[in-house]
């Protein structure tokens, strides 16, 4: 993977939301794509907030991860979590199958701004998923095109 810092600007819009005084306003992500060893067809990805909030984000022809996110709570200590992943079938279910990840930890107790701007260090980013722990990471395997779900 290229060793890069790929950041994404989150931004309130008082057009398309009323925001309150305890929240940064509506997200609007866009981001770099990393380049993983191979091509990952199928990639997706997602900003997960703590809190239980989810943010799809589409991955563009100019692989860019793109989507608008709900709006985040301040005044608490904040977990972003950027994931991609991949979707397979299992038997008759669709599993998703993580392959990287990075988080970062924002404390808004004290933020008042209605932007945001988060940096996600590519060094950082997690590719260590093994979910049936054979030893090979569900990024080789899906590059192998073996299966990484355990049978």
């Amino acid at each position: 993977m290229k060793a890069l810092l790929f950041s994404a600007l989150l931004a309130a819009s008082a057009s398309s939301f009323a925001c309150g005084e305890d929240e940064v306003g509506t997200l609007y992500f866009a981001q770099e794509v990393p380049e993983f060893t191979c091509h990952l067809p199928g990639l997706q990805a997602r900003l997960e907030i703590s809190g239980g909030l989810q943010c799809a984000l589409e991955i563009t022809a100019s692989q860019t991860a793109v989507g608008t996110c709900p709006p985040v709570a301040t005044g608490q200590v904040v977990l972003f979590r950027l994931l991609y992943f991949v979707a397979t079938l299992r038997g008759q279910d669709v599993v998703e199958v993580q392959l990287a990840a990075a988080t970062q930890e924002r404390d808004l107790r004290e933020y008042s701004d209605k932007e945001l701007m988060l940096s996600f260090d590519l060094n950082q980013l997690s590719s260590a998923f093994d979910d049936d722990a054979d030893g090979v990471s569900n990024i080789e395997e899906i590059c192998n095109g073996t299966n990484p779900l355990p049978d």
